[in-house]
């Protein structure tokens, strides 16, 4: 059941008044008992019962973390890393508790997780990968860069030999 709305009538403006639960907006009231929408302002759901005919879905979110240059090397291990995400992630802000919410797919060497929306949030697939990383001793050739919206990817760092070669030759 969703909270009630607090209206009051204010006999010097001739109008009713309310106070929506969801964002605390004051808005004008509506004749209609059953309230769908909180106010015109934020658009949230709100009041005490009725459908929304135009309601969008909630779309799952895919994230991608594309491990292919250094699983090609032999340098990273995408089951590990899959095994990893798998035991860390939190939902509820408790781990092993993935359910029907999110799911973790590894395709070749790329790692997918499907979450609904807001439960696992892009730079908590960033966090996680770099932990990882951290972990697995290879955060100095690794580094994990945003290739789209959705998506993630592991590139080697730039390492300058040169320089360290050419300080070694001078001593």
């Amino acid at each position: 059941m969703a909270p009630s709305t607090v209206s009051f009538t204010l006999p010097a403006l001739r109008m009713t008044l309310r106070i929506s639960p969801v964002c605390r907006r004051i808005t004008p009231s509506t004749s209609s008992p059953s309230l769908v929408r909180c106010c015109e302002y934020c658009g949230r759901l709100g009041g005490e019962t009725g459908t929304i005919k135009n309601a969008k879905k909630a779309v799952p979110v895919k994230y991608t973390v594309d491990c292919s240059k250094p699983a090609g090397d032999s340098i990273f291990d995408t089951a590990a890393f899959e095994k990893y995400v798998h035991d860390r992630v939190k939902v509820d802000g408790r781990t092993n508790n993935l359910g029907s919410t999110v799911s973790i797919v590894r395709n070749g060497a790329s790692l997918t997780i499907t979450a609904a929306p807001g439960t696992v949030a892009k730079r908590y697939v960033k966090y996680l990968t770099k932990k990882y990383l951290k972990k697995t001793i290879v955060s100095e050739w690794l580094r994990v860069v945003a290739v789209s919206k959705t998506g993630y990817e592991l590139r080697y760092r730039s390492l300058n030999i040169d320089d360290d070669a050419a300080e070694e030759d001078d001593e």
